[in-house]
């Protein structure tokens, strides 16, 4: 979900998108599934947020990341990325940055300023998570950069370093599971 305005709310479906306003119960489809100009795979929407510069970004399974603007006579302006059609399962918005979490691609940095893409990939070693799959991201209150991933445990993301600690379930101390 994302608050969209005083009424609205944008909600995310494997349709696409939809807002709902919740005075009237009026829905409207933001992706319709006749619109020929947005890919079948961007359509399947995994996650949503609204920048700071009230844009809205929405990844989808396989669509990879699209961007969202209402334009000036009430008409939605889509701009879809698909990144190698890439799932995007989290975004997390940093100024002018985006930080995705992807289904396969690991950690993926994405400017917004200039659409330039940096991935970090699972690679088995200090230099990538630990699992290709990233389902959340969390910048906590001490700015340490967290990951969360199906089986792989949370991963600790050092920016300067660009190195991952992985912290699981592999050893007595650990977590209860990865």
């Amino acid at each position: 979900f994302v608050n969209f305005n005083d009424s609205s709310l944008l909600v995310a479906t494997s349709e696409g998108l939809e807002v709902v306003n919740y005075l009237s119960g009026d829905v409207s489809h933001i992706h319709d599934l006749s619109d020929d100009e947005i890919p079948a795979n961007s359509r399947y929407t995994l996650s949503i947020i609204q920048d700071r510069q009230e844009v809205i970004w929405s990844g989808s399974r396989g669509g990879g990341l699209t961007k969202v603007t209402l334009g000036v006579e009430g008409n939605w302006n889509i701009e879809n990325d698909p990144l190698g059609n890439g799932s995007v399962q989290f975004i997390l918005d940093e100024d002018s940055l985006l930080w995705l979490g992807s289904s396969g691609l690991g950690l993926l940095k994405y400017s917004k300023e200039n659409g330039l893409l940096k991935s970090f990939p699972s690679a088995g070693d200090s230099l990538g998570p630990s699992h290709p799959y990233v389902y959340c991201l969390l910048r906590d209150s001490q700015d340490n950069f967290w990951l969360g991933t199906p089986t792989g445990g949370v991963n600790l993301f050092d920016e300067k370093t660009k190195s991952f600690l992985t912290l699981n379930g592999d050893h007595q101390d650990g977590l209860s599971g990865n």
